[in-house]
């Protein structure tokens, strides 16, 4: 996951006097990935559908190929992937420095049926 993180950032370039990216550069960055990296697969049972940013929510979406329930997925969500992603985002001096400059990060994912999972959020406040 953490080789992910890097390959989506690691051609962003931002204004370092900026703390916070215009809406349009967003757009852009959210661009650049589907670009690159739409239908990804990011490990075994999800993929990435596509990335938004919606005034500077930056909003990545998955597919779980899975057959597993909500209440499961909230729990793995709670016990696993938020802190992992949090301690990537927050270690990692390329992703930081994009977690500074947007309002959010958000993971969405659905079921491969197309059912909503769950999803989660975080700032830089998080860190």
């Amino acid at each position: 996951m953490k080789f992910l993180f890097m390959l989506f950032f690691s051609f962003i370039t931002f204004d370092v006097e900026a703390k916070k990216i215009s809406n349009k550069e967003c757009v852009e960055v959210a661009s650049d990935i589907n670009q690159d990296s739409a239908g990804m697969m990011i490990d075994e049972v999800t993929s990435l559908i596509n990335t938004v940013c919606i005034f500077g929510d930056f909003i990545y979406n998955y597919r779980i190929t899975e057959d597993i329930t909500q209440k499961d997925f909230e729990y793995r969500i709670k016990s696993e992937l938020k802190p992992s992603a949090i301690q990537n985002f927050c270690t990692d001096p390329s992703t930081r420095f994009f977690l500074d400059a947007v309002k959010s990060v958000t993971f969405k994912y659905i079921r491969s049926d197309g059912t909503y999972l769950a999803e989660y959020s975080f700032t830089d406040r998080d860190c």
